[in-house]
């Protein structure tokens, strides 16, 4: 796979009990981040496929420390995916990845904070 594009992404929300689900290769999980002395984000990826949706994937790295917090991939095509994440507040980097190597064929992605401000979104080429 090769990497075609990457932002740099700043979180800063402050919430100290946060309730999330995620979806995940069409399984749906819900889970709460609860915590006393740690500042956490709520990020939400939503992944629009066209043509190929199988062949588009992504995934979210913590900065400091080089770990993938975050991923996505077995999309189907022409559908709407909405994963909300739980992170600490952090320097992240999102990538888009396509195994074919032709773009996302129309598809997109937007990564918001829980308040609707756009960190990063685009259709890749």
């Amino acid at each position: 796979m090769k990497i075609k594009h990457f932002l740099l992404i700043f979180l800063f929300a402050y919430s100290s009990n946060i309730a999330l689900g995620t979806h995940s290769a069409g399984m749906d999980l819900t889970y709460e981040c609860l915590t006393s002395d740690t500042v956490w984000s709520s990020t939400q990826v939503v992944i629009n496929t066209a043509a190929w949706g199988n062949e588009c994937s992504w995934n979210i790295i913590d900065n400091s420390n080089g770990a993938i917090v975050a991923s996505g991939n077995g999309y189907n095509s022409n559908s709407t995916y909405t994963i909300n994440l739980c992170l600490l507040t952090g320097s992240y980097t999102f990538n888009w990845f396509d195994s074919w190597g032709d773009g996302w064929n129309g598809g997109s992605y937007n990564v918001t904070t829980n308040t609707g401000t756009v960190l990063t979104s685009g259709s890749p080429p």
